[in-house]
């Protein structure tokens, strides 16, 4: 009954500090703004509560069950024996290895930086991704064929693309629908394609969006852009449209069409990129009147009456309403239209002159009939053009967007024109900078929180260098495991820093506890990281078995989370090594610079009390 207690307190300290740096990084990140923080909202607050919960319980259920249940320690037999002559063993050698790192704590800190250098270098070797191309068994697809494409033309179309997508081996069924987008374009098709389960099928799914875009390619010559990407996985999320979007914005639509084409061209000929398209449509016939202001000016006719004979006689317009039998008819006055067939009709048209007499349309104005696009996009009373490409399976975001720099390096937009990227493209820059400023939230919470419970302004750094341990390991583990550096990976490297630092809590707070006791700073330090080596084992390898899961997992998803369970499993075994040598090694540091600076000071007062002899 009285060790209970007893043993509570002593851990009192560690438990608080290793809880409140835990909420110190969640804390900020679960009130994150935008789409990013939409997604760690769910992950912060789950281990916010989560974690406050643990702490409650660790520190009132805990100790009242171990003092009812717990019986007095007696010799351990059999398998229980041999694991504790195993640990006591390992406590015994590491013993000696603590003494050894505080003696040669320059040489720990030497490989400690190593170890961060080749963590940077891993760094630089793992592509990163918004998302990672998950296997769902279902995807989309979709054709545009010529613009102008009857709906007859459309279904034929259709139906056969889908004979032809259905003999895919793993294809269940399709769905097909043609004018269905959001201006309901008879040129457009899009297909909902559902696969054979995953765990019943040997091909990726990313393969089998390959092999229905080559199906889709031979089987529609006509179309003129064919895509497959993913069925959107979250509202508002973007995944299902296109992964970049490269936006040129200018003044003139026929200048950015001539530069959109070269960079399209350049973009198909790259092998990173897949369904480039772009949302210019032209071909579309219009009828165009361009006045000639000097013969319209000798005859008295003004661009006014010229747009308003035009519009009367061949659009059409109102002119009332007519009532018989209690029924009302509109009226619209119009050209018949066998007068309006072509472009001599058109010529021929009536305007009336400053004069009040009726001249022919041509002797005032040139007409033409000439293509021009189905839509203009205008963002800012700018005109712009936007290219659209996906990634092949087994090519990272990045690495598609380094491409798309490297094309418009090497063919800038002309002056009066810019481009910027949109897309999920644009949502890994934010993603990116949105974590950075996490980071750096978290780790001036963590130096709040950890000062205040250590009563010191030095020791918290100490505790917080087993962070950026634990990313070398995380992203070795990353790159070997051929992961993406994604959202959820970030989520895993968070997570990670919350982890890792209560194994060098741990350590400090008892070195702490016998240094108040009397005893030197390398003797409480070479006896409390012994006897922390179990709690630190033990959680280390806890953490590590249940991402296991995690991170080996093949349900339909699962490629969402496999790059957190990596992170967090190679993080914490490099940490851990890494921590048990690096927090005994500088915990020594404080006493160095005591006694440098008290050499210092001596040199300095023995020259001063020299000088004032002299």
């Amino acid at each position: 009954m009285e060790a209970a207690p007893k043993a509570t307190k002593r851990v009192a300290l560690a438990v608080l500090a290793g809880t409140f740096a835990t909420l110190a990084v969640f804390v900020p990140i679960a009130f994150m703004d935008g789409l990013v923080g939409r997604f760690f909202l769910q992950y912060g607050l789950a281990i916010v509560f989560s974690v406050s919960v643990s702490l409650l319980v660790a520190l009132t259920l805990s100790p009242m069950l171990a003092s009812r249940f717990l019986k007095s320690e007696k010799e351990k037999t059999g398998w229980l024996g041999h694991i504790e002559n195993f640990h006591e063993n390992m406590r015994k050698r590491y013993e000696k290895l603590v003494g050894w790192s505080i003696r040669r704590r320059y040489l720990v800190f030497l490989g400690a930086i190593i170890s961060l250098l080749i963590g940077g270098l891993f760094a630089g070797m793992v592509p990163a991704t918004f998302m990672p191309l998950t296997d769902r068994s279902e995807f989309l697809a979709s054709v545009e064929l010529p613009l102008g494409t009857g709906i007859e033309t459309a279904k034929e179309a259709s139906l056969r693309a889908d004979e032809a997508l259905r003999k895919i081996e793993d294809v269940e069924y399709v769905f097909v629908t043609a004018g269905a987008g959001a201006n309901q374009k008879t040129n457009l098709l899009d297909f909902y394609v559902d696969l054979t389960p995953k765990q019943d099928r040997s091909v990726k799914q990313g393969a089998i969006m390959d092999q229905a875009r080559e199906i889709l390619a031979k089987t529609l010559p006509e179309a003129n852009d064919i895509s497959a990407v993913e069925v959107p996985w979250v509202s508002g999320a973007g995944v299902g449209s296109a992964q970049i979007e490269l936006i040129i914005s200018g003044s003139d639509l026929t200048t950015i069409n001539e530069y959109a084409d070269i960079l399209a061209g350049e973009m198909r000929a790259t092998p990173e990129l897949v369904d480039v398209a772009s949302t210019y449509e032209g071909g579309r016939p219009e009828l165009q009147i361009r006045l000639d202001r000097n013969r319209a000016a000798d005859l008295g006719v003004t661009a006014r009456d010229v747009a308003a004979a035009s519009q009367t006689l061949i659009g059409g317009r109102d002119a009332g309403t007519f009532e018989a039998e209690g029924r009302r008819y509109d009226v619209r006055v119009r050209v018949d239209e066998d007068k309006r067939q072509t472009l001599n009709d058109v010529a021929r048209l009536p305007v009336r002159s400053g004069s009040g007499s009726l001249v022919d349309l041509a002797a005032v104005a040139d007409i033409e009939v000439a293509d021009s696009p189905s839509q203009i996009d205008r963002v800012d009373r700018a005109r712009q053009i936007t290219i659209m490409a996906n990634t092949p399976p087994g090519v990272a975001l990045s690495v598609a967007v380094a491409q798309v720099d490297k094309i418009l390096a090497s063919h800038p937009p002309p002056e009066g024109m810019s481009t910027k990227m949109e897309g999920m493209a644009r949502r890994l820059a934010d993603t990116t900078s949105a974590i950075l400023l996490a980071f750096a939230l978290a780790f001036i919470a963590l130096y709040i929180v950890l000062a205040s419970q250590f009563d010191s302004f030095g020791q918290p750094v100490l505790i917080m260098l087993t962070a950026p341990l634990s990313f070398s390991g995380a992203f070795i583990a990353l790159w070997l495991s051929n992961q993406e550096l994604s959202m959820f990976a970030q989520i895993g490297l968070i997570a990670l820093m919350g982890i890792v630092m209560k194994n060098g809590i741990l350590l400090v707070d008892l070195a702490n506890e016998y240094r108040r006791n009397g005893m030197s700073v390398a003797d409480a330090m070479q006896k409390a990281a012994p006897e922390r080596l179990r709690p630190v084992l033990m959680t280390a390898l806890a953490a590590i078995f249940g991402m296991m899961p995690v991170a080996f997992a093949q349900s339909d998803g699962a490629e969402w989370r496999n790059a957190m369970g990596f992170i967090i499993m190679g993080g914490l075994a490099t940490s851990t090594f890494l921590t048990l040598l690096v927090v005994p090694a500088a915990y020594a540091l404080p006493d160095d610079y005591a006694r440098l600076k008290t050499r210092i000071r001596a040199k300095l007062s023995g020259e001063f009390w020299r000088e004032r002899r002299a």
